[in-house]
């Protein structure tokens, strides 16, 4: 009984965490999510797919694609390439100059071999050499905005070490962050619930042995209420003398403690 009642204050104390800490681990996790989010779509896709990312420096596809976007564009076969497709494709075969257009048509060489030709969503006309096979470098993957202004800033040499830092520097924040407010929520909240049940069992061991009860609220921190000494009780027993009958309205009375 008495470990039951001390479960149940318990319970009642540690079920409602203050509006503070229920925010911070709300933010710790959203924090701890977003990280992990970034370092799979920057990161971690990137790689298991064998994508290459670039960054998009002119106005030519915009609106989708204006600059600081970064691309993810991954390996495609030539034969799978279409019309409407975005294609990272080098100027000059071999060279690291790169643009990222929408094919717009094809068309073939004299020795029948397929041509694109590919045109910035916002210009008005196709570019001007049509794009081999050996040229394409991908198709577009998926694109995200505003990071590759960052790419740009760590260069391309450092990008994917960078990238790679930066997600890793992300997740153990958020990590850090959560588990931190865990164990700061855990530790304000035991200690009132420790206290709570303490107060219980006190109580309980003062009602089923009075003479541990001081003894007890001096352990809680607290004055306990002095208990009062049981009264004695008392029997009147009247005693007629030998000598003869008494006056009337006159006694003698002995009181005799039990």
């Amino acid at each position: 009984m008495k470990d039951t009642m001390a479960q149940h204050a318990a319970s009642k104390t540690t079920n409602h965490g203050s509006p503070t800490s229920l925010l911070g681990s709300a933010l710790s996790l959203v924090a701890l999510v977003l990280a992990v989010f970034a370092a799979a779509v920057l990161i971690i896709v990137p790689m298991a797919t064998g994508s290459q990312t670039y960054s998009v420096l002119t106005n030519s596809m915009r609106p989708h694609l204006p600059p600081g976007t970064l691309l993810i564009s991954r390996p495609a076969a030539f034969g799978d390439l279409s019309v409407g497709d975005v294609i990272t494709y080098q100027l000059e075969s071999g060279q690291a100059d790169v643009i990222t257009h929408r094919i717009v048509s094809t068309s073939a060489d004299q020795q029948g071999n397929t041509l694109l030709i590919t045109q910035g969503d916002n210009n008005s006309l196709p570019d001007e050499e049509p794009v081999r096979e050996v040229q394409v470098r991908g198709k577009l993957f998926y694109a995200v905005p505003y990071a590759g202004f960052l790419a740009n800033w760590l260069g391309n040499q450092d990008r994917g070490l960078g990238a790679q830092i930066a997600a890793l520097a992300l997740i153990g924040y958020g990590g850090w962050n959560v588990v931190g407010g865990i164990l700061t929520r855990r530790r304000k909240s035991s200690k009132p619930a420790e206290a709570a049940g303490e107060q219980i069992l006190a109580e309980n061991e003062a009602m089923a042995n009075p003479d541990v009860a001081a003894e007890a609220a001096v352990s809680l921190g607290h004055s306990w209420p002095e208990l009062e000494t049981p009264p004695v009780v008392r029997s009147t027993r009247t005693v007629h003398s030998i000598d003869g009958p008494r006056p009337r309205g006159r006694s003698r009375h002995e009181r005799v403690s039990r």
